[in-house]
């Protein structure tokens, strides 16, 4: 995402921005939040998600966090895979069902500092935010993970999508 839209600098490691892009999907996330939709915002999406909550992100984790694990695997070599910590109380954890979770990962950039109405619900070792959720009510999350591509081999990955799809078919139930 152009930094412009969090008050930041481009750092010279961010790359592949695309303008139009951005405000299209900053204007969709926006406007779900407005209406109280359910957002289940995946990798791009979750930085998306921070920013339209007033957060900033890491442009580049290779640059800027020390020691940092690797966060984005070689092309042709798939995904990198690393373990994720899930906070206590958290809707996540409580869908995930589980205090820690092995992901697949293929972001170099991530969530930086949150907006006040957002909090940090996953992270990796090295401190790399991997989840956030809205402070509200509903189903507002967001992942750097890949759940569509892990659900065939890591069921537990199923249990987030259905619940994204649950809040969304109730949430259209009370429009109706």
């Amino acid at each position: 995402m152009d930094p412009r839209y969090y008050g930041a600098r481009r750092h010279p490691q961010a790359r592949d921005i695309d303008r139009v892009r951005d405000e299209l999907e900053l204007g969709l996330c926006r406007l779900a939040l407005a209406e109280g939709m359910p957002i289940l915002g995946i990798c791009r999406g979750a930085q998306v998600l921070g920013v339209a909550l007033g957060g900033k992100l890491v442009q580049s984790i290779e640059a800027e966090i020390a020691d940092a694990l690797p966060h984005a695997g070689v092309r042709g070599q798939g995904a990198v895979r690393h373990w994720v910590t899930l906070a206590l109380g958290s809707r996540l954890r409580e869908i995930m069902g589980a205090e820690r979770i092995r992901v697949n990962s293929s972001h170099r950039q991530s969530n930086g500092p949150l907006g006040p109405s957002a909090r940090r619900v996953a992270w990796s070792a090295d401190e790399v935010i991997e989840g956030i959720e809205h402070t509200g009510t509903g189903l507002v999350v967001g992942v750097q993970w890949h759940p569509e591509r892990m659900w065939r081999r890591a069921p537990r990955q199923r249990r987030l999508l259905a619940a994204f799809v649950e809040a969304a078919r109730d949430h259209a139930g009370r429009r109706q």
